[in-house]
């Protein structure tokens, strides 16, 4: 909550400031995704409410005039989307850009080919997830896991 508080305060010191919409946007999608149960204990605790129209529209600023936040909006854009309103067409058209840009990140790879899968566009879904598995694995965590 504090975090909010920073974030509105730097917008209020510059109304420009489009990077400061990632953390916004974030925090009002969220909160609003909470459950019955939450809600009721965010009202009691005074934590701020939110909306996910306004979460979205704030990322979408971030992602159109933002300096350093643009591809991270993108992403959890997209990944919200996804996630939680099953906006699948909306999702990928917003993170193809990303898929695009950095075809040696596997997660872009695999979340573009999930929503793919998800519209249905199998052939399209299974290039994706192939790229991904091409991919060389650099982190030895991780390479524990794939293999």
């Amino acid at each position: 909550m504090r975090g909010r508080e920073h974030l509105l305060r730097a917008k209020a010191l510059d109304a420009d400031l489009a990077d400061a919409n990632l953390g916004l946007g974030l925090y009002n999608y969220y909160v609003d995704t909470l459950g019955g149960i939450a809600r009721v204990l965010r009202f009691f605790m005074g934590i701020p409410g939110g909306s996910k129209q306004e979460g979205v529209r704030l990322l979408e600023q971030a992602i159109a005039q933002g300096m350093l936040t643009t591809n991270t909006a993108r992403f959890y854009l997209a990944l919200n989307l996804h996630r939680y309103d099953q906006q699948y067409e909306k999702a990928l058209n917003i993170l193809g850009p990303l898929a695009e840009k950095y075809p040696g990140n596997p997660l872009f790879q695999l979340a573009r080919g999930d929503l793919y899968a998800k519209l249905g566009r199998k052939q399209q879904a299974a290039a994706c997830y192939r790229a991904a598995s091409a991919l060389p694995v650099q982190d030895g965590e991780c390479l524990g896991h794939v293999q």
